[in-house]
């Protein structure tokens, strides 16, 4: 079995596995759906990153097993529309 996702932290230990080998779109949801656990764990990733996203302006997080991180941080600029320039007169 080809590793999916690995996920190591202090409260959590976790492998997703291919159930064989590369899959297509139709066999990881299947996977998913025959397999309760599988189906836990991914949703547990899914919804830790959401969250983890959601909360900060991060776009890419990497950390290593000895708690060293690179985050790519992204910030937003929202600039107002101009109105036109009056018409000569």
């Amino acid at each position: 079995m080809e590793v999916i996702f690995e996920m190591k932290t202090r409260e959590l230990d976790l492998v997703l596995h291919s159930p064989g080998g590369s899959p297509e779109a139709t066999e990881v949801v299947d996977a998913l759906e025959a397999d309760h656990n599988f189906q836990e764990k991914v949703l547990s990733v899914f919804h830790a990153a959401m969250h983890t996203f959601a909360g900060n302006p991060a776009v890419k997080i990497i950390e290593n097993n000895l708690g060293r991180a690179y985050i790519k941080m992204q910030q937003h600029i929202l600039i107002p529309k101009q109105p036109p320039p009056p018409p000569p007169a």
